[in-house]
């Protein structure tokens, strides 16, 4: 179903500022004979493996990955498949949740942080993250990085506790009247 509506219908963020929309490809990775040199890891961690398998034909020895997702575990199974110096970390802090289907929403500004995981910033991980700043994502290459990913951890899991106890949803969005 949701590879079918963005396949259709591109994929749509509403923002505080208006509409966005964007067509784009959208396909399994068994459907695809190449990939692109950089893959975005955004999985939960529990699927890091799984997923890197599936495009596992897809990538090459000059592939870049990174990965900015939340938990713990995943940059292990990143070095699995790939060599430090293709590797980069990071976090985001750029509000997204899905909407339905091909839609999601942003509210609010955010940042992308990452550091590759050789230590070492080479043209390819400064080209993605001149990329990310060319489309207003305000992204940095951050040797620090870890620190904030662990912050990130952190607040996650503090809030993951709390919300249940209070039945309070997520996002305010997600909100049930009478709650």
């Amino acid at each position: 179903v949701l590879l079918q509506a963005i396949r259709e219908h591109g994929v749509h963020c509403e923002t505080e500022h208006g509409q966005l929309h964007a067509r784009v490809q959208a396909a399994l990775a068994g459907e695809l004979a190449e990939g692109p040199g950089r893959w975005l890891v955004f999985t939960k961690a529990a699927h890091t493996r799984s997923a890197l398998q599936s495009i596992a034909h897809l990538s090459g020895p000059d592939t870049l990955f990174l990965s900015l997702q939340n938990g713990i575990g995943h940059i292990e199974t990143l070095h699995e498949f790939a060599a430090a110096s293709r590797i980069a970390v990071g976090v985001t802090t750029w509000p997204a949740r899905l909407l339905g289907p091909g839609r999601v929403g942003s509210q609010g500004s955010g940042a992308i942080r990452f550091m590759p995981r050789s230590g070492q910033a080479g043209p390819g991980f400064q080209a993605l993250c001149d990329d990310f700043n060319q489309a207003g994502l305000h992204c940095e290459i951050d040797p620090q990085v870890e620190t904030a990913i662990w912050e990130k951890l952190a607040l996650n899991a503090a809030i993951g506790v709390v919300q249940p106890v209070h039945r309070a949803p997520r996002h305010p969005a997600q909100a049930v009247e009478g709650r």
